[in-house]
């Protein structure tokens, strides 16, 4: 099945569509694992980052942040509604993405330990993913939360490991590797 997708910067959306992503956002995602809604707001002022909303034929289907540096593209979250899973939307995303911005995929992802976690990263391998062995441990988004032990997996076939964490350190989560 072909849709009609297209990414939307959030800065660019109306409030409906914002308030979607924002119920999106915040029921796909752990508080340890996702940012205050204001903060995302915040974050579009980086140059590195974009949050974007994902229609079809102008309806809402989904979210992807997105940060672009110089030698990859880093998906911090990436969610589809729910009446929309399953039916190949998640797939044509990765490939639009792929074809908009020419450089590797990076992502964190849950270590394959239950059903979800394991079908969520079959999901990224079927779409040319790999799950590298390394350790990480995400840094905690604020004080007060854990870290969260996770995989990264990427479609870089070179991959440096200490660029991809030492740039998410000190990008995404404003700490020191």
């Amino acid at each position: 099945m072909t849709f009609l997708l297209d990414f939307i910067s959030l800065k660019h959306t109306n409030a409906g569509m914002q308030h979607c992503a924002e119920e999106l956002y915040t029921q796909s995602f752990p508080v340890s694992e996702r940012r205050k809604w204001e903060d995302i707001l915040i974050n579009l002022q980086n140059p590195y980052f974009d949050f974007f909303v994902i229609t079809d034929g102008g309806t809402f289907v989904g979210i992807i942040s997105l940060w672009r540096f110089d030698k990859f593209a880093y998906i911090e979250h990436f969610a589809v509604e729910c009446s929309k899973r399953q039916k190949g939307v998640g797939s044509q995303v990765l490939q639009l993405l792929k074809d908009k911005v020419k450089k590797p995929l990076v992502l964190e992802a849950e270590p394959p330990e239950d059903a979800i976690s394991v079908k969520r990263i079959n999901f990224y391998k079927k779409n040319g993913l790999s799950l590298l062995s390394e350790k990480y441990i995400q840094p905690p988004y604020y004080d007060g939360l854990p870290q969260v032990e996770l995989k990264i997996m990427t479609d870089w076939e070179d991959y440096d490991f200490c660029l991809i964490k030492h740039t998410l350190y000190k990008h995404v989560y404003n700490v020191q590797p």
